[in-house]
């Protein structure tokens, strides 16, 4: 297989006209430069360039793998640009599980806007308090209450919520009705 490194520095070598010019336009030795291009000929089986202490030729072999690692080497960067253009955002299926109360007040709401920052990548949401097998049900992330029993999976707390027991209990009369229990007011 072709080393590239090598290929460009060969061309290299041919726009500058010399090993000098070519090792100070890579920021190499003379002797890095030389020698690359020399394994780059003990690979290919062939010489690429007549050297003589006053100039260098290329050979019928020289012109042609000038040609086209030219092509090579700018297709080569071509395809680098598409896929870091390609990924510059996210994409891709995103799958989360969360409780329905918890998703339908919180998670739901900042996956619209997220979806919204981020269109090719599929979000996908499912509302259960099924405590779902993460591995073996493809999910990304699970929003979950209470402490983690499966030390495989890694958690971090996002919220902590109050007993509503607890809270209740703390209330001075009895609440007058539905709203009043929502609000926690008497």
């Amino acid at each position: 297989m072709l080393n590239l490194q090598r290929v460009a520095m060969f061309i290299a070598v041919v726009d500058a006209g010399s090993f000098t010019l070519a090792a100070a336009a890579l920021g190499q030795t003379k002797a890095v430069v030389s020698f690359n291009v020399r394994q780059l000929e003990n690979e290919l089986g062939v010489t690429l360039l007549l050297r003589s202490t006053r100039r260098l030729r290329l050979t019928d072999a020289g012109v042609l793998f000038y040609q086209r690692g030219v092509a090579l080497l700018n297709a080569a960067e071509n395809l680098q640009d598409e896929v870091r253009a390609s990924h510059s955002g996210l994409s891709g299926e995103l799958r989360i599980t969360t409780t329905p109360e918890y998703g339908a007040q919180v998670i739901i709401p900042a996956l619209a806007a997220f979806a919204r920052r981020h269109p090719a990548l599929r979000v996908r949401h499912v509302s259960s308090s099924h405590h779902a097998d993460l591995i073996s049900e493809r999910f990304d992330v699970a929003i979950r209450l209470g402490t983690l029993a499966d030390s495989r999976y890694r958690a971090t707390r996002i919220a902590s919520f109050r007993d509503p027991a607890r809270r209740l209990s703390g209330l001075a009369g009895k609440p007058s009705g539905a709203d009043a229990v929502r609000s926690g007011a008497s």
